[in-house]
C-alpha cells in the first residue's frame, strides 16, 4: 500500500494539466495544487512546525482548506479542524482540550468562533502565509504548551476529531493517515475509478469523511467538486440541478440528505444523471423506500452502496452493494468487512454469535485509530492491546445481526449513542450540558421516532423549582455549547419524571412515548402581511403540516436541523438575504421571523402622523423635592475592608458588556487590595487556578454553571411577577390590586377597576403590557423572547399617573440605590385626561400607559420618598443582588405603588451603550459605579466562604 501523501504526489506529477479542485468559477490544476501545497508547507515549516504538534485549522474556504490540510500532514504536525459556525462555549471547550502548538485561519473568516481563537492565542506571534490567491493567518501562542502538561496521548496519529462524548465535554479521536490510505485505494479499486471521476465534496471538514471526500478524487485523477453552499442548508432542487450541471460521477452522503433532495426532485425537470455512476450511503441505517424513490423518478442506471463503520476504526468497515432483492425488505444490510478488516459478532459474554442471534459488532485491524484524546482508561476499554500481526480489536457498541448469507444488518446501539443526520450524538453529553442549567433538576434526553419517521432528540425535564423553565432560553442555553444536529427538538416539562424502583430515571417509559407532529396551532388564514403567509407556506412544505399559525413554533412543529436548513434555503432564495441558523433559532415563530425578515430586506413601516404636544396641568410640570448626597457612594473604606485575602469572582453571560465588569473589578481592587478579583464569561464552569481563597461569585443575572472550587454564589433568580408581588405585600410594600388568570381560572376582578393592566407573569424583556375593559378580559396566550409562554397572566389595577404615563426606576444593589431615573410617555401622543378614557385608544389613535417605551423622556429622580421605597422594596428579596424597583405615583391621590422589582436580572446599565444612548448619565447621579464596586468589596469581605 503506497502512502496517501505520496499518490497524491504521484498523481499530481502525472495529470499536472487535469482539475484537482472546483467550486464554481474557481478551480485548481493538479500542478498548482501541488505548488500551492509545497509553498504553505515551507511556510509551516519556518513557523517552527514539525512532526506531532497541533494544528488548529478554521476556515471558510473550502478550496483554500485542501491544501492547507495537505500542507499540516506533510510536516508532521495533527490536523485538527474547527467549524468557524460553531457555538462559542463550544469552541472554548475544544481549545482548553486540543491546547495547539498553532491556529491557522483564512484571512476572510470574521466569525464568534473565530474570535474565540484570537482571544485564546493572546499575544502570541502572528503572521501572515501566502500562496497564490490564498492568504491565511497563522497564530501561534505566547506559551507553546508541553503535552506532558496535559495528560497522556495514544501513540502517534495524523489528525484529530471530535464526535459527541457520554460526558459534558466532546470526544476527541486520533486518526492515522494508514487508515485513510488503505480505505481510499479500497474504494478507487472497488468503484473503479481513474483519471476526470468528478466527486462531490458535500462532508464539511469538522468530519472524519471529509478525508475521504478529498483524497479520493486526488488519488485517482478526478476533481473534488465543492457545492456551493453546505448541502445539509441548500434547497434540494438546487443541489440536483448541480449535481447534473456539475456532471458529478460519485457522491458520498447519508441517506437522511439523500432523501431530503428527493423532495426537491418534482421541481426539477429533465435530470436524467448520465454521469452519476454510484451514490454510496453511510452515518445512518439506510431504509429502502429511499433507494425505490430514487429509482422511481431517475430511473437505475446509478448504483447504490450501503456504508458502514466507526470513527474510530477509520471511517469504513463494512460495505454492501444495494440489489433488488434488498429493496423487499425495510432496512438495507450493511454487508460484509472491506479489505483490511475482519468483524465478529459477540454476545455480552464475549462469544460469536450464531446467525439471527443479535449481538455487538467488534472490528479487528491494524487500521484503527490511535486511541481517544487524553483518555487512556477509554482508550484500553474500547481498542483493547495490539497482537503479533499489529492488529487491535475496537468494541463498537453497535448491535447486528449476521444472516444465513453472512451478510450484517443492524439492530441498534448497546447505549443510548444515536445518529442524528449521520452525527453522532450522545445523550448523555446533552443531559450533562442541560443539567448544568439553574432551572433543571432532573432530565433525561432519549431519541425518539416521529410521524414522519425520523429520529429526534427529546429532552425531558423536570424543574429544579416550583416555575417552569423558558424552552426558549434553554434553546439558547444549548445552543451555546452544542451543534444543531446534537439540539433536542423538542421538550417536556414534567413535574416528575417516571423513576424505577432502584429510584433511576425509567428510559424505557419515556423511550415507549411516541413522538407525534404537532398542528400548527393558529388559523391559515390570520396573517398580518404576505410576507407571513410566504413564511408559513415554506414552513408547512418543510415541516409536512396540514396548517401553521403566526404564533406557532418552528421547532415545536418538529422542526429539526435538516428541515431548518432547507427552511433556510428556501427563504434566501424568496427573499434575497442571507440568513444563518442563529436567525431561526432566535425568531422561531411565524410572526417573529417575518418581522425578522422584513428587517433585514428594509422593509418600512408606515405610520400615522402624530399629533403635537398638548397643554399640561400645572402639577405634571413640578419639579420633584431632592435630598441632597444622602444616597451617594461612601468616602471612606469600609470597617471590613483589609480584614482578610479572599477572591470576588464576576459571572458574566453573554448579553452583558465583558468590559464593564473588568472595569467594576478594578474598582473594587482600588477600594480594597486584600480582595483578589476575576471575570469570567458564563460559558462554562468557572475554573480558577489561584489559591484556595475564601470565595464569593457575583452575577447580575442567573447563574447557568457551578463553581469548581469552594464559595459564596449571588446572583439573581427569575421570579414570576405574582411571587415578586405577594413578596412585597408581606414587607408592607404598597402594590396595585392585582389577580391571576390562568386558561381554566377567570378570577373576580371587579375591585380592579373599569380598565385593567394585562401582562405575563413570567416576564422579561420585551413582555407585552396591555390595558383591557374588565368586563372584555378573557385569557390569551402571552410570551417573551427570555422566559417564552407564560402559564398565567398577572392582571393591575391600572394606576393613572397623569396625562402622560409617568415611573420611575430605582436600580440596587443588596438593597441600596445605584442610581434613580424618571421616564415620561413621548409628549406626542394622544394625552390620557383620566383613568376611564380610554375611548382614543378604541378607536385605535394609539394611547399609550407604557413609559418606558423606546421614544420616552428620561431624566434623573432625586426624590427621596421614591428612592426609599425603591430601597425597601429591594430588601424584600435579599436573594436577588441587583434589581430595578418599577414605582408610580398615582395623580389623584399622591400614592406611591411598586409595580415590579425586575428580579430576572440584567439590571447593569454603566455600559458603554448606555453612556451612549441614553441622556442621562447613570454613574454620575449618586457616583453608582464606585459605589457598586463599594459594597461588593464589603459583601466579599463578610459573605465569601
Amino acid at each position: 500500500m503506497v502512502d496517501i501523501l505520496e499518490r497524491f504526489t504521484r498523481t499530481a506529477s502525472a495529470h499536472g494539466s487535469a482539475e484537482a479542485l472546483r467550486h464554481g468559477a474557481r478551480s485548481l490544476r493538479y500542478r498548482d495544487l501541488a505548488a500551492v501545497v509545497a509553498t504553505l508547507e515551507d511556510a509551516l515549516r519556518q513557523a517552527g512546525l514539525g512532526p506531532g504538534q497541533i494544528v488548529v485549522v478554521q476556515s471558510e474556504d473550502r478550496v483554500f482548506l485542501v491544501p492547507l490540510m495537505l500542507a499540516v500532514f506533510r510536516t508532521g504536525a495533527v490536523f485538527v479542524p474547527f467549524d468557524p459556525g460553531a457555538p462559542p462555549g463550544r469552541t472554548r471547550q475544544l481549545l482548553e482540550s486540543v491546547t495547539p502548538d498553532a491556529l491557522i485561519t483564512d484571512a476572510s473568516t470574521a466569525s464568534p468562533s473565530t474570535w474565540t481563537i484570537g482571544e485564546w492565542a493572546g499575544r502570541g506571534t502572528r503572521a501572515t502565509v501566502a500562496a497564490g490567491p490564498f492568504q491565511g493567518i497563522l497564530q501561534l501562542p505566547a506559551r507553546r504548551p508541553r503535552r506532558s502538561e496535559v495528560g497522556p496521548l495514544p501513540a502517534s496519529f495524523d489528525y484529530l476529531y471530535f464526535t459527541s462524548g457520554s460526558t459534558d465535554r466532546p470526544k476527541g479521536i486520533c486518526g492515522r493517515l494508514p487508515g485513510i490510505s488503505n480505505l481510499v485505494d479500497w474504494e478507487i479499486d472497488r468503484l473503479g475509478l481513474g483519471p476526470g471521476c468528478a466527486v462531490a465534496q458535500f462532508t464539511v471538514p469538522t468530519f472524519d469523511a471529509y478525508l475521504r471526500d478529498v483524497f479520493v478524487p486526488l488519488c485517482a485523477g478526478g476533481t473534488s467538486c465543492i457545492p456551493p453552499a453546505p448541502v445539509n442548508r441548500s434547497d434540494p432542487a438546487e443541489i440536483l440541478a448541480w449535481l447534473e450541471r456539475e456532471r458529478i460521477g460519485l457522491v458520498h452522503t447519508v441517506p437522511s440528505l439523500l432523501a431530503g433532495f428527493l423532495k426537491g426532485a418534482g421541481r426539477c425537470q429533465g435530470l436524467g444523471f448520465g454521469n452519476l455512476r454510484w451514490i454510496l450511503l453511510s452515518g445512518e441505517p439506510l431504509h429502502s423506500a429511499v433507494i425505490r424513490t430514487w429509482r422511481q423518478l431517475f430511473g437505475r442506471r446509478t448504483r447504490f452502496m450501503n456504508l458502514y463503520g466507526a470513527t474510530e476504526a477509520t471511517m469504513v468497515q463494512f460495505s454492501h452493494e444495494v440489489t433488488s432483492r434488498d429493496l423487499r425488505a425495510p432496512q438495507v444490510p450493511v454487508g460484509e468487512p472491506i479489505r483490511g478488516y475482519a468483524a465478529e459478532i459477540l454476545d455480552p459474554e464475549g462469544r460469536p454469535c450464531r446467525p439471527g442471534e443479535i449481538g455487538e459488532i467488534v472490528i479487528r485491524s491494524r487500521f484503527l485509530a490511535a486511541g481517544y484524546w487524553h483518555d487512556a482508561e477509554a482508550t484500553r476499554t474500547a481498542f483493547g492491546e495490539e497482537d503479533a500481526r499489529c492488529e487491535r480489536c475496537y468494541r463498537t457498541g453497535d448491535l447486528a445481526v449476521r444472516t444465513a448469507e453472512g451478510r450484517c444488518e443492524l439492530r441498534g446501539r448497546c447505549d443510548d449513542q444515536v445518529k442524528i443526520g449521520g452525527v453522532r450524538v450522545e445523550c448523555r453529553e446533552v443531559e450533562a450540558i442541560l443539567r448544568q442549567h439553574p432551572m433543571i433538576g432532573v432530565c433525561a434526553v432519549i431519541p425518539l421516532r416521529g410521524a414522519g419517521g425520523a429520529t429526534e432528540l427529546v429532552a425531558f425535564l423536570e424543574p429544579r423549582f416550583h416555575d417552569r423553565p423558558a424552552i426558549p432560553e434553554l434553546r439558547r442555553f444549548l445552543r451555546h455549547y452544542l451543534p444543531w444536529e446534537m439540539l433536542p427538538g423538542r421538550f417536556e416539562v414534567r413535574d416528575r419524571l417516571p423513576q424505577l424502583p432502584n429510584g433511576k430515571i425509567d428510559r424505557r417509559a419515556l423511550g415507549a412515548e411516541r413522538l407525534e407532529t404537532q398542528p400548527g396551532a393558529g388559523a391559515a388564514g390570520a396573517w398580518a402581511d404576505a410576507l407571513q403567509a410566504g413564511v408559513a407556506e415554506i414552513w408547512q412544505e418543510a415541516l409536512s403540516v396540514p396548517t401553521v399559525g403566526p404564533r406557532d413554533d418552528f421547532f415545536d412543529l418538529g422542526g429539526h436541523s435538516l428541515t431548518a436548513m432547507r427552511v433556510l434555503s428556501r427563504t434566501e432564495q424568496a427573499c434575497g438575504v442571507r440568513l444563518t441558523v442563529a436567525d431561526l433559532f432566535d425568531h422561531p415563530t411565524v410572526a417573529d421571523f417575518a418581522r425578522h425578515l422584513s428587517a433585514l430586506m428594509g422593509a418600512g413601516s408606515s405610520a400615522l402622523p402624530v399629533p403635537g404636544p398638548a397643554a399640561l396641568p400645572p402639577d405634571e410640570l413640578a419639579t420633584p423635592a431632592t435630598t441632597g448626597d444622602g444616597f451617594r457612594c461612601p468616602a471612606r473604606p469600609a470597617p471590613s475592608f483589609g480584614r482578610r485575602q479572599c477572591l470576588l469572582m464576576f459571572v458574566v453571560n453573554e448579553q452583558l458588556e465583558f468590559a464593564a465588569f473588568e472595569r467594576l473589578a478594578g474598582l473594587v481592587r482600588d477600594w480594597d487590595r486584600s480582595i483578589e478579583t476575576a471575570v469570567f464569561p458564563d460559558d462554562r464552569s468557572p475554573r480558577d487556578a489561584r489559591p484556595d481563597l475564601p470565595t464569593l461569585a457575583f452575577s447580575p443575572a442567573a447563574m447557568r454553571h457551578p463553581l469548581h472550587r469552594r464559595g459564596r454564589v449571588l446572583c439573581n433568580c427569575p421570579l414570576p411577577k405574582s411571587e415578586e408581588l405577594r413578596r412585597l405585600e408581606r414587607a408592607d410594600i404598597p402594590v396595585p390590586d392585582w389577580e391571576l388568570l390562568t386558561e381554566d381560572r377567570q378570577p373576580d376582578c371587579a375591585r380592579l377597576g373599569d380598565y385593567v393592566v394585562r401582562k405575563p407573569d413570567l416576564g422579561a424583556k420585551g413582555a407585552r403590557v396591555q390595558i383591557v375593559k374588565r368586563n372584555k378580559l378573557r385569557w390569551t396566550a402571552m410570551e417573551t423572547e427570555a422566559a417564552g409562554p407564560s402559564p398565567a397572566l398577572l392582571v393591575q389595577r391600572f394606576v393613572y399617573t397623569g396625562l402622560r404615563p409617568v415611573s420611575y426606576r430605582v436600580n440596587t444593589l443588596f438593597g441600596r440605590v445605584l442610581y434613580a431615573i424618571r421616564l415620561e410617555g413621548n409628549p406626542r401622543r394622544p394625552p390620557l385626561r383620566g383613568p376611564g378614557d380610554f375611548r382614543s385608544a378604541e378607536r385605535g389613535d394609539g394611547v399609550s400607559i407604557v413609559s418606558n417605551a423606546r421614544d420616552s423622556l428620561m431624566t434623573t429622580c432625586d426624590d427621596e420618598e421614591i428612592i426609599r421605597l425603591g430601597e425597601r422594596a429591594a430588601s424584600a428579596m435579599p436573594e436577588c443582588p441587583l434589581l430595578g424597583v418599577d414605582i408610580v405615583r398615582e395623580h389623584d391621590t399622591g400614592r406611591l405603588f411598586v409595580l415590579e422589582v425586575n428580579s430576572i436580572g440584567y439590571n447593569w446599565n454603566f455600559t458603554a451603550r448606555e453612556a451612549e444612548e441614553w441622556p442621562v448619565n447613570p454613574a454620575r447621579q449618586f457616583d453608582g459605579e464606585r459605589k457598586a464596586a463599594w459594597l461588593l468589596a464589603d459583601q466579599a469581605q463578610r459573605l465569601a466562604e
